[in-house]
């Protein structure tokens, strides 16, 4: 299908007289709306981010969520919670790995709550690098993220490390 595609292109390229870089142009945005479409070719897995967990990456440890908060930009954690009919890549990334969410110094929606001062926080020593698709990198400039694994209540979610101004805890990245 791209190659008939292809060679159209190429052949009203022949039959016609506009610059080259538009018509490289369109055959790139051809070749990418085909990309995207066929999730099984290995050339659109670079639409698609990637979570990568990462074992034995930090200390284990258990401390208070008012420790943490203190350590945070904002002196609060907020959580944020996967659901099902969420379509952000990232809740998706997460619920593929088994996390509840997220905790991020900021909350994400309105219904985001605080995370407790008295609440125990287990941070597991597993570490969480998201790298962003090639799409996001060029689209709005994300970067790779980095995050703990805590544990609260039972209740696995992970810590942005942006949410930090130094990391509390070192990592093996």
């Amino acid at each position: 299908m791209i190659r008939s595609k292809i060679s159209l292109i190429t052949k009203v390229r022949s039959n016609s007289r506009e610059p080259a870089p538009v018509m490289r142009l369109l055959l790139s945005f051809m070749v990418l709306v085909n990309a995207s479409t066929a999730p099984k070719l290995a050339f659109a897995s670079w639409l698609s981010p990637h979570l990568e967990r990462l074992e034995n990456c930090t200390v284990r440890t258990t401390l208070s969520a008012s420790a943490m908060k203190a350590r945070s930009i904002s002196s609060t954690l907020y959580v944020t919670r996967v659901h099902d009919d969420q379509e952000s890549q990232t809740a998706k990334l997460f619920k593929d790995q088994g996390l509840d969410g997220e905790i991020a110094h900021r909350p994400v929606y309105p219904s985001d709550a605080e995370v407790s001062h008295s609440k125990s926080m287990l941070l597991t020593s597993v570490v969480y690098k998201r790298e962003p698709s090639s799409l996001e990198q060029i689209i709005s400039g994300s970067e790779t993220q980095l995050y703990y694994e805590v544990t609260i209540d039972s209740e696995r979610f992970a810590v942005n490390l942006n949410s930090f101004d130094s990391r509390p805890f070192e990592v093996c990245i």
